[in-house]
Protein backbone atom coordinates (compact mmCIF):
# COMPACT_ATOMS: atom_id res chain seq x y z
CA UNK A 1 0.00 0.00 0.00
CA UNK A 2 1.22 3.49 -0.82
CA UNK A 3 0.87 5.73 2.20
CA UNK A 4 -0.73 9.08 1.58
CA UNK A 5 -2.33 8.01 -1.69
CA UNK A 6 -5.87 6.76 -2.04
CA UNK A 7 -6.69 4.55 -4.98
CA UNK A 8 -9.49 2.51 -6.38
CA UNK A 9 -7.09 0.48 -8.52
CA UNK A 10 -6.58 -3.03 -7.25
CA UNK A 11 -4.05 -5.22 -9.02
CA UNK A 12 -4.87 -8.91 -8.97
CA UNK A 13 -2.46 -11.73 -9.73
CA UNK A 14 -4.31 -14.53 -11.47
CA UNK A 15 -4.80 -15.98 -14.95
CA UNK A 16 -6.52 -13.12 -16.79
CA UNK A 17 -7.64 -15.41 -19.63
CA UNK A 18 -9.58 -17.75 -17.33
CA UNK A 19 -13.31 -16.97 -16.92
CA UNK A 20 -13.16 -18.36 -13.36
CA UNK A 21 -10.78 -15.50 -12.53
CA UNK A 22 -13.25 -12.95 -13.88
CA UNK A 23 -16.03 -14.33 -11.69
CA UNK A 24 -13.80 -14.76 -8.63
CA UNK A 25 -12.77 -11.11 -8.73
CA UNK A 26 -16.29 -9.91 -9.71
CA UNK A 27 -15.12 -8.02 -12.79
CA UNK A 28 -18.75 -7.52 -13.77
CA UNK A 29 -18.99 -5.09 -10.79
CA UNK A 30 -15.88 -3.10 -11.76
CA UNK A 31 -16.04 0.53 -12.85
CA UNK A 32 -13.70 -0.29 -15.73
CA UNK A 33 -11.49 -3.20 -16.79
CA UNK A 34 -8.19 -2.78 -18.66
CA UNK A 35 -6.38 -5.72 -20.26
CA UNK A 36 -2.71 -5.07 -21.00
CA UNK A 37 -1.70 -8.53 -22.18
CA UNK A 38 -0.64 -9.19 -25.75
CA UNK A 39 -1.93 -12.30 -27.47
CA UNK A 40 -5.16 -12.53 -25.51
CA UNK A 41 -7.56 -11.50 -28.27
CA UNK A 42 -9.72 -14.59 -27.97
CA UNK A 43 -10.23 -14.32 -24.20
CA UNK A 44 -10.55 -10.52 -24.44
CA UNK A 45 -13.44 -11.00 -26.87
CA UNK A 46 -15.18 -13.42 -24.51
CA UNK A 47 -14.61 -11.10 -21.53
CA UNK A 48 -15.84 -8.15 -23.57
CA UNK A 49 -19.17 -9.84 -24.24
CA UNK A 50 -19.58 -10.60 -20.53
CA UNK A 51 -18.63 -7.10 -19.38
CA UNK A 52 -20.86 -5.49 -21.98
CA UNK A 53 -23.86 -7.29 -20.46
CA UNK A 54 -23.05 -5.52 -17.18
CA UNK A 55 -22.23 -2.19 -18.86
CA UNK A 56 -18.60 -2.27 -17.67
CA UNK A 57 -16.22 -0.35 -19.97
CA UNK A 58 -13.45 -2.62 -21.22
CA UNK A 59 -10.19 -1.33 -22.69
CA UNK A 60 -7.43 -3.50 -24.12
CA UNK A 61 -4.43 -3.44 -26.40
CA UNK A 62 -3.91 -4.70 -29.94
CA UNK A 63 -0.94 -5.15 -32.23
CA UNK A 64 -2.65 -4.59 -35.57
CA UNK A 65 -5.64 -3.02 -37.29
CA UNK A 66 -7.19 -6.43 -37.88
CA UNK A 67 -6.87 -7.36 -34.20
CA UNK A 68 -8.34 -4.00 -33.17
CA UNK A 69 -11.24 -4.53 -35.57
CA UNK A 70 -11.99 -7.95 -34.03
CA UNK A 71 -11.90 -6.48 -30.53
CA UNK A 72 -14.20 -3.60 -31.43
CA UNK A 73 -16.63 -6.02 -33.07
CA UNK A 74 -16.61 -8.01 -29.81
CA UNK A 75 -17.68 -4.90 -27.91
CA UNK A 76 -14.43 -3.57 -26.47
CA UNK A 77 -14.96 0.09 -25.57
CA UNK A 78 -11.50 1.28 -26.64
CA UNK A 79 -8.51 -0.49 -28.16
CA UNK A 80 -5.06 0.95 -27.57
CA UNK A 81 -2.92 0.09 -30.55
CA UNK A 82 0.65 0.97 -29.63
CA UNK A 83 2.00 0.93 -33.19
CA UNK A 84 -0.76 3.25 -34.38
CA UNK A 85 -0.24 5.56 -31.40
CA UNK A 86 3.50 5.67 -32.06
CA UNK A 87 2.92 6.41 -35.75
CA UNK A 88 0.42 9.15 -34.92
CA UNK A 89 2.80 10.74 -32.41
CA UNK A 90 5.70 10.54 -34.85
CA UNK A 91 3.58 12.05 -37.62
CA UNK A 92 2.58 14.95 -35.34
CA UNK A 93 6.22 15.59 -34.43
CA UNK A 94 7.27 15.23 -38.06
CA UNK A 95 4.91 18.04 -39.08
CA UNK A 96 6.25 20.24 -36.29
CA UNK A 97 9.93 19.42 -36.78
CA UNK A 98 12.37 21.50 -38.72
CA UNK A 99 13.67 19.09 -41.29
CA UNK A 100 17.33 19.75 -40.69
CA UNK A 101 19.66 16.77 -40.76
CA UNK A 102 21.43 17.92 -37.59
CA UNK A 103 18.46 18.89 -35.46
CA UNK A 104 15.70 16.59 -36.75
CA UNK A 105 13.53 15.73 -33.71
CA UNK A 106 16.40 16.63 -31.35
CA UNK A 107 14.17 18.86 -29.21
CA UNK A 108 11.47 16.19 -29.01
CA UNK A 109 14.06 13.56 -28.05
CA UNK A 110 15.49 15.80 -25.32
CA UNK A 111 12.00 16.46 -23.90
CA UNK A 112 11.30 12.73 -23.92
CA UNK A 113 14.58 11.96 -22.15
CA UNK A 114 13.86 14.60 -19.49
CA UNK A 115 10.41 13.10 -18.92
CA UNK A 116 11.88 9.60 -18.58
CA UNK A 117 14.45 10.92 -16.12
CA UNK A 118 11.79 12.70 -14.01
CA UNK A 119 9.65 9.56 -13.96
CA UNK A 120 12.58 7.41 -12.86
CA UNK A 121 13.04 9.65 -9.81
CA UNK A 122 9.36 9.87 -8.87
CA UNK A 123 8.76 8.36 -5.41
CA UNK A 124 5.21 7.21 -6.22
CA UNK A 125 6.33 5.50 -9.43
CA UNK A 126 9.12 3.76 -7.55
CA UNK A 127 6.62 2.23 -5.14
CA UNK A 128 4.31 1.21 -8.00
CA UNK A 129 7.12 -0.19 -10.18
CA UNK A 130 6.73 -3.65 -8.71
CA UNK A 131 3.15 -3.75 -9.99
CA UNK A 132 3.79 -2.41 -13.49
Amino acid sequence: EISGCGTNIHSQYADPTNPDTWHHYNLHHASMVVSCDHGTTESDCVLSHELKEHQVPFLCIADSNSEARVLYEAGVRFVIQSDAMAAHTFQRHLYDAKLSKCSFLADVAQQHQRKINRESHDAHRAKLAAYM
